[in-house]
């Protein structure tokens, strides 16, 4: 209910005339996945960070997907100029060492 009260009127518009097309409750669930800018933010990341370094832990994917939307921005800035997985790592820990 959190992620329907956040949506912008624009969304929510969207999502009433999607409604007319749902037949369960995980096809609200699904929209909402993918209309959710935090969530497409965390997706775009994760696939750049693959694409950069190959196979990254499934550990180091969690904390991204636990940042805010705003870190995630930076994050997509910041890892242009990673040479290595530990660079991540590196920067995971001084946003989780900063306030938010």
């Amino acid at each position: 209910m959190a992620r329907v009260r956040s949506l912008s009127i624009a969304l929510l518009e969207v999502l009433g005339v999607a409604l007319l097309d749902f037949s369960e409750v995980t096809d609200l669930v699904d929209w909402l996945k993918r209309n959710d800018p935090r969530e497409a933010q965390a997706t775009l990341v994760t696939r750049q960070l693959t694409r950069r370094f190959g196979q990254v832990k499934p550990a180091l994917f969690e904390r991204v997907y636990q940042l805010s939307i705003e870190q995630l921005e930076s994050l997509g800035e910041a890892l242009l100029d990673f040479s290595e997985v530990e660079n991540l790592v590196t920067w995971l820990e001084q946003q989780e060492g900063s306030p938010q």
